[in-house]
């Protein structure tokens, strides 16, 4: 399951400290491939035959697309308002 941002505080993904954050990028990897253990049954081993190389790009690629959306979202919203 991915972690939304507008989620990140009701799944207990409380920041600490704004000027530590590395501690919390490290806790929410490590939330994620707990996620993905338990959504797959295993963590992902070193004889892993799936391409790494491919997964990489489709999920670079999807990360893209959420992306745009997130950023065309925003500037209508920002057209909107100054309409107001």
């Amino acid at each position: 399951m991915l972690v939304k941002v507008n989620d990140i505080h009701r799944r207990g993904y409380m920041f600490k400290d704004a000027k530590r954050i590395n501690e919390d990028v490290l806790d929410l990897i490590k939330k994620r491939l707990a996620a993905g253990a338990e959504k797959y049954g295993e963590e992902i081993l070193v004889d892993d035959k799936r391409d790494m190389i491919q997964e990489t790009l489709e999920e670079l690629l999807d990360s893209c697309v959420y992306l745009a959306c997130k950023i065309i979202q925003l500037q209508r919203r920002k057209k909107d308002d100054t309409r107001s």
